[in-house]
């Protein structure tokens, strides 16, 4: 019987408080958690090791996270591939800069770990069923 590998989760923000508090609140999700700084970075770890679940900030330096998961849905593997993209800006305005083909979900800031633990939970699910 060959041993099944934990599900990845790849969190990204370019605050580095951020990425280490989301790191260890999602530590208890059963998944093997990485990190990235940025989007560039985030799309090298994805097309390399095609995580189940990316966690995205909306507003970062060099890639947004709107481009980031643009780009992560356009690769090959992209259906297998849940995208929560997390922002402090209004839901609203966050509306006008992603559509359905961008993520699968919107987690609006401040949200609650528990929030955050169930939408990543629930991606890994639907990842696994997609499979």
């Amino acid at each position: 019987m060959e041993p099944t590998s934990r599900p990845r989760v790849l969190v990204v923000d370019d605050r580095e408080n951020n990425r280490f508090l989301l790191e260890e609140a999602l530590a208890e999700v059963g998944a093997e958690i990485v990190v990235a700084e940025s989007g560039k970075r985030a799309l090298e770890i994805v097309f390399a090791s095609e995580p189940e679940v990316v966690v995205l900030d909306f507003q970062m330096p060099d890639l947004n996270g709107a481009e980031t998961a643009r780009e992560i849905k356009k690769r090959p593997g992209a259906p297998f591939t849940y995208v929560i993209l997390m922002s402090g800006y209004l839901e609203a305005e966050v509306e006008l800069h992603r559509d359905p083909s961008r993520a699968d979900r919107f987690l609006g800031r401040p949200f609650g770990l528990d929030e955050l633990r169930a939408l990543v939970g629930e991606g890994l699910r639907v990842a696994r069923e997609r499979r």
